[in-house]
């Protein structure tokens, strides 16, 4: 379990007893399709996380997509969705249209990542994922499956909980936020840099919530970086490269954000 430990001593009559007490650490997350390896950088250092499956479904976004860098560059796996007269519909809810998207993007993936050094060692469970998925109807439900085969073979221990299980009444952004964290009991808040343009992390504090923000990482060390070659590509990317090894470039590292 991750977390951040506190060490406090107090002494008894025979001596001094040291207990450590690990912080519960939480995120929350939206439900993406195969995400980069900073998402799970973020959520691997947490004890709980929580995805956003309730929010609404927007074109363009990474909720059905992500990208891999193939022999003509970058390009997208994009899984078809309906959206015809589907405005605002939650992500719970997307449905999609065209199963033979599995097999598409299991043919693209091994052709942009065959050649990669460790591809054998996971494209066993890669393929099998892509099988099972062409029985999911649900757009959240794949996504689900790849991040729990993902979370297992980073060895990343968060449990997962989706937030359309969780009765939080609806209120601002901040407050549902608060209230996870309370649901949960946790007392660190995590997020990304980006997450903090709409935070109150004076909220938060007054709830007696400490809130940090990630500090990514260099995810590519096996790329030549002379030419900037660093875009941000699906972690698989990451797992065909470096096997085993993957979890090494997931730092975990947070700094507190003041208010």
């Amino acid at each position: 379990m991750h977390g951040v430990s506190i060490r406090s001593q107090h002494s008894e009559s025979i001596g001094k007893r040291v207990e450590t007490v690990t912080l519960r650490t939480l995120a929350v997350v939206q439900s993406h399709y195969i995400p980069w390896a900073g998402f799970f950088d973020l959520i691997g250092g947490c004890s709980d996380i929580v995805i956003l499956d309730s929010v609404s479904y927007s074109k363009n976004s990474y909720f059905n997509r992500n990208r891999l860098i193939g022999p003509n560059g970058i390009f997208w796996l994009t899984i078809p969705v309906r959206t015809d007269g589907r405005f605002g519909q939650p992500i719970s809810d997307v449905e999609i249209s065209d199963d033979r998207w599995a097999k598409k993007h299991m043919r693209s993936v091994e052709q942009s990542l065959g050649h990669a050094r460790y591809f054998d060692q996971v494209w066993e469970s890669w393929g099998d994922a892509y099988a099972n998925c062409c029985n999911l109807q649900k757009l959240s439900d794949v996504n689900h499956l790849w991040l729990e085969l993902v979370m297992t073979q980073l060895a990343l221990t968060s449990k997962v909980h989706r937030d359309s299980s969780i009765a939080i009444p609806e209120t601002d952004k901040n407050s549902r936020l608060i209230g996870i964290c309370r649901h949960f009991g946790a007392e660190i808040y995590r997020t990304g840099p980006r997450g903090l343009d709409y935070l109150d992390v004076a909220q938060f504090k007054a709830a007696g919530i400490t809130v940090e923000t990630i500090e990514y990482a260099n995810y590519y060390p096996y790329r030549a970086t002379q030419n900037g070659d660093t875009d941000p590509v699906s972690v698989l990317e990451n797992l065909a490269y470096m096997g085993t090894r993957a979890p090494e470039i997931l730092r975990h590292s947070y700094r507190k954000v003041k208010v």
